[in-house]
């Protein structure tokens, strides 16, 4: 029992000073970059650049489409100290969240 304890405690132990070397060295050097991390955006910005053709996802386009109206719809014109008000689209906000 006392050796299966140990075992499994040191297996632990083992895991998590992997895990922790792994980072420090991550952290130490971040400009290296893993295979692990090539992310496909990436990989299609490059391709994109270089001109090739690239497939585009159905989960880049609706990403794509969210952005573009976050972009449009954060944009608000607020003076500090020269606005007459919130707009009015805030104002409905609000009201629609008060208690």
């Amino acid at each position: 029992m006392l050796l299966l304890f140990s075992g499994l405690v040191g297996l632990t132990f083992f895991v998590l000073l992997v895990w922790a070397g792994t980072m420090v060295y991550r952290l130490y050097n971040p400009e290296h970059p893993r295979p692990f991390e090539e992310h496909p955006t990436v990989q299609r910005q490059e391709a994109t650049a270089q001109g090739e053709r690239v497939s585009v996802g159905v989960r880049e386009i609706r990403a794509d489409r969210r952005r573009k109206q976050r972009v449009k719809n954060d944009h608000q014109e607020y003076v500090w100290g020269r606005s007459d008000g919130i707009p009015e689209a805030w104002q409905e906000n609000l009201w629609t969240r008060r208690n």
